[in-house]
């Protein structure tokens, strides 16, 4: 890390961890909208009462608040901004292996049309 960097005005550290939750959230609603579930309970429940897009979008403010609040006091958080932007990527990693995955597959209706037998 430079040296400025905790004197920046916004690190980009911080920068980077809105980009990866705005991503896992896009990701997270295209995996819906094809008839995915959400696996973390608190956002699962969230779904279930229609606050789903507003939960998620206000825990990645409330982290980046948190970040951007302790990020010139600590070198402690500035580390843990680090790690959290790690588990950022992997989740967002597991997001495109699955859309890659699921791009790949031959949707439902073609296997039907293929293993369906001529008139």
């Amino acid at each position: 890390m430079r040296t400025t960097e905790a004197h920046d005005p916004v690190p980009r550290a911080i920068v980077l961890y809105a980009a990866l939750g705005l991503a896992d959230f896009g990701f997270t609603l295209a995996a819906l909208s094809a008839g995915g579930t959400e696996l973390n309970p608190l956002l699962a429940w969230a779904l279930s009462v229609g606050l789903f897009e507003y939960l998620k979008l206000a825990l990645t403010l409330l982290v980046c608040a948190a970040m951007l609040f302790l990020w010139p006091r600590s070198v402690f958080a500035r580390r843990v901004t680090i790690y959290a932007n790690l588990l950022m990527m992997a989740l967002v990693a597991y997001h495109v292996s699955l859309w890659a995955r699921a791009m790949h597959e031959t949707p439902p209706c073609e296997k039907a049309s293929r293993g369906a037998r001529p008139p």
